[in-house]
């Protein structure tokens, strides 16, 4: 699987260097390869590929009462469909893929005037993790981007429509009703200050060990939130270090958008919006990462699905616009390398 992988993270490089040169309509082509190739392969995955695809295997077959009790509706649901109709665990893949690539690759597509360049970013990162092993995640934001378009576009109630749909297919999408802190509108200049100190305030949060968990009310997960509060209580969370070189990819984008903002807020009519959510997902993982590690990454993760929008911006910066793109694919490499030989986030 990691050589299809990087075969198809080479086809997205080439249409990256190429997206500026095509028309509209080889575009869109282009696009369309990129998501049915980025479909078929998850899709086509057997159980031994990823960390996480054992697990949804007991969980389609049901052999794990108490799993199964902490399970959304929507598994369940698609998964009794499936038996019923004599098909195996393949088929429950193949439908996530094509809801979680179908949706995204959609909604990207809208929102921005670079979608392949887009879509690449999320191919390095977000795609690895959220469609090759976390499905279920992967679905509800497929839902929770659909939410924030509508948000973006001052349409509140299909936002929260598409978010309650977002929560059938995973729990914790509950905390996408976050979007309605934040507003599109400039920032100011107390934004902006604020903006910044959130990184170092986060590193201040980490350094100090503090348990934020505790703040979290159960409704936002339920019996897993107790469970992930249990685990760290006892000592049985694994640590996390403040070297995972995503976490840096990420901060160092979003400090830079911050500096350059004037400059970009006219290339990307939703960037505000999209600064401060996310400034709220790196508050969140550095807070919690030395005292919840998988809380820190399953939270921040929420609203990770605005950063390749944010990087993708950043390719203003550069003239000739090559060079921008040639150092996004650059640290999309060193994502998708950490991601595979570090992380092991693809197993075969």
């Amino acid at each position: 699987m990691t050589i299809l992988f990087l075969i198809l993270f080479a086809i997205g490089v080439l249409f990256v260097f190429l997206e500026d040169f095509l028309d509209e309509r080889s575009k869109s082509i282009c696009y369309v390869i990129m998501c049915v190739l980025m479909i078929l392969l998850p899709a086509t995955k057997s159980v031994i590929d990823t960390p996480d695809a054992m697990s949804y295997e007991d969980m389609f077959y049901g052999t794990n009462t108490i799993v199964e009790l902490m399970t959304e509706p929507s598994f369940l649901l698609i998964s009794n469909i499936l038996k019923n109709s004599g098909y195996t665990i393949t088929a429950l893949f193949a439908i996530y893929a094509t809801i979680n690539i179908g949706i995204k690759g959609s909604w990207i597509y809208k929102m921005t005037p670079f979608p392949i360049l887009t879509l690449f970013i999320y191919l390095s990162y977000l795609y690895i993790l959220h469609d090759l092993i976390q499905i279920r995640v992967g679905a509800a934001l497929a839902f929770g981007l659909v939410s924030l378009y509508n948000y973006c576009n001052d349409r509140k109630w299909g936002s929260l429509v598409f978010i309650a749909i977002a929560v059938f297919f995973h729990y914790s999408a509950i905390l996408l009703v976050l979007f309605f802190l934040f507003d599109n509108k400039p920032l100011t200049l107390k934004w902006k200050i604020a903006l910044y100190c959130i990184v170092p305030f986060g590193l201040l949060l980490c350094v100090m060990r503090l348990n934020l968990l505790s703040l979290i009310p159960t409704f936002v997960g339920g019996e897993k939130i107790d469970l992930y509060k249990d685990l760290a209580e006892n000592g049985k969370m694994d640590d996390a270090s403040l070297l995972n070189p995503i976490l840096w990819i990420k901060i160092l984008a979003y400090l830079t958008s911050l500096w350059f903002y004037d400059f970009l807020r006219d290339k990307n009519q939703y960037l505000s919006l999209f600064i401060k959510l996310m400034g709220l997902s790196i508050l969140i993982e550095l807070s919690l990462l030395y005292t919840n590690a998988v809380m820190a990454y399953r939270l921040s993760e929420l609203f990770n699905i605005v950063d390749p929008f944010v990087i993708t911006t950043l390719v203003y910066l550069f003239n000739p616009s090559w060079l921008g793109r040639s150092i996004i694919v650059f640290v999309s490499a060193l994502s998708v390398a950490y991601c595979i030989f570090v992380l092991h986030y693809i197993l075969t």
